[in-house]
């Protein structure tokens, strides 16, 4: 995992595709300049790779800021960065690689514990299962039978080929 940070404070989390390139939300870029941190678990220790800044900003060029489709972004580092023990690469699923309903997957984040509360400065980790399309629509679906748009409207599918879009297309 990837600390981005704006002005030393994390903003955004993100993850190492190449030792050159950090995929992220595009959200996360409001015209500021974003550097990285990579190798933390806890934020406020010292022992972290970084900051290291970035050098170019590849937005999806379909990104609404609105509706927050399309919510990607690469960021190209000013250096590459030395692989080690804690800081790998995240590999990006294969262009047919469609993740199986029942499949557990790990998420990461340095994000918020509970509502009203500050963000973690621990890296936290939790074990997800992925829904089948018509458990999502259940569950996703508003009390008027609309789907929220950003969770379902084919996001997946788009998503993954928003990543590789972006990666050879930049």
């Amino acid at each position: 995992m990837v600390s981005v940070q704006i002005s030393k404070g994390h903003a955004c989390g993100g993850f190492l595709v190449s030792e050159s390139f950090v995929m992220t939300a595009a959200h996360c870029w409001q015209k500021l300049n974003l550097q990285v941190v990579l190798g933390a678990h806890d934020l406020s220790a010292k022992d972290k790779v970084g900051p290291v800044k970035v050098k170019t900003y590849y937005r999806h060029p379909h990104y609404d800021s609105k509706s927050l489709r399309n919510d990607i972004m690469l960021l190209e580092l000013e250096n590459k960065v030395q692989l080690s023990k804690r800081v790998q690469l995240i590999p990006l699923p294969k262009p047919d690689g469609d993740v199986k309903a029942g499949t557990v997957c790990s998420v990461a984040g340095w994000g918020f514990t509970r509502s009203y509360g500050r963000p973690s400065m621990r890296l936290q980790e939790a074990n997800l299962t992925v829904f089948n399309e018509a458990e999502c629509k259940r569950l996703w679906t508003q009390h008027d039978g609309e789907v929220l748009e950003n969770v379902l409207n084919k996001a997946v599918p788009p998503s993954r080929n928003s990543m590789l879009w972006l990666l050879l297309n930049f």
